[in-house]
């Protein structure tokens, strides 16, 4: 069997705060650009996040209904939900998320917690996101270890969760607790993360600077087309697909811009709380109140009021 697998779209009507304008019309273009791939094979999955904007509210249907446009051409898929495609508990409002609206095509099936049988392929579905689901993944692991384990087929596990195989600066999950269980796994979620061979399909995020873990903006953006049989994966591609160019597509400068703020701030707060400066003070009490100190060197002192005179 085929399989088409992309994930982290992140669809939405407002582009994020360093994309440009045309984010929304990119993204799209993105998705419309799956749609021979996906033609080509048997079943898509995506991994999750579909859309940026938690709230169901900012998610237009208009949006939505362009969306809809573009997946009923994929043959069968199947989504797994991610953490911004709902608010609070998954399993507490999943049934209010905008991407249960694409149940309404024929093609589409939502795959939460949930493991099935597609030819000779068993597909174990997680969506969610956030670490602290780490033990129910696991349960439901052990479930489809214990239901399928026996049968000779395939099996692929299809997590939008904290699943990696390389190291983070946050609590992940060893993609290796699940390799004696599946043969294969999907990964969404955790953006930059790119591989794809024989038991790893994470071609990375279809979109690129949308949360603040985005840090490759040059990455290449693409999706992940792979055969699978009883005996696990037999063939993988990533297949690259267009996308502007830095230049085009970020606001490069303010992004600069605001992480020098962003230093600038923080070297100043383990000034001012090295010093236990009264917290109430303004700006310009704390510049007069620094100038005024005896007994502070002054090479610190010109930096520190260097530091605020520049925010």
């Amino acid at each position: 069997m085929k399989i088409l697998f992309y994930t982290d779209p992140h669809n939405c009507d407002t582009p994020p705060r360093m994309r440009k304008a045309s984010y929304t019309e990119d993204i799209l273009d993105k998705q419309e650009q799956l749609i021979p791939i996906a033609q080509s094979c048997d079943l898509v999955i995506c991994g999750g996040d579909i859309f940026h904007q938690k709230k169901a509210g900012r998610v237009s249907y208009q949006l939505t209904r362009k969306l809809m446009d573009i997946y009923s051409e994929f043959g069968h898929m199947y989504i797994i939900p991610g953490n911004h495609d709902f608010e609070l508990n998954i399993d507490e409002v999943f049934s209010k998320s905008p991407i249960m609206m694409f149940e309404q095509l024929s093609n589409v099936e939502i795959l939460h917690q949930k493991t099935l049988e597609w030819d000779e392929t068993i597909i174990c579905g997680f969506g969610g996101g956030d670490y602290y689901d780490a033990r129910t993944l696991l349960r439901v692991t052990e479930k489809c270890k214990e239901y399928y384990g026996a049968k000779k087929k395939g099996k692929i596990g299809v997590f939008h969760s904290s699943v990696t195989h390389e190291q983070q600066p946050y609590d992940i999950i060893p993609a290796d607790r699940f390799l004696d269980t599946f043969d294969a796994l999907c990964l969404g979620h955790i953006h930059d993360v790119q591989r794809v061979d024989h038991s790893i399909i994470a071609p990375g995020a279809l979109s690129r600077g949308v949360l603040r873990l985005d840090a490759s903006m040059e990455r290449e953006v693409g999706c992940a087309v792979f055969e699978v049989g009883v005996n696990g994966i037999t063939s993988f591609e990533f297949i690259k697909l267009d996308y502007k160019i830095p230049q085009d597509a970020f606001y490069l400068e303010r992004k600069l811009s605001e992480k020098e703020i962003e230093n600038a701030s923080a070297k100043l707060i383990e000034f001012v709380d090295s010093m236990d400066v009264p917290k109430a003070l303004t700006e310009d009490d704390l510049i007069e109140y620094i100038e005024d100190m005896d007994g502070l060197d002054s090479t610190v002192k010109q930096q520190a009021l260097r530091l605020l005179r520049s925010m």
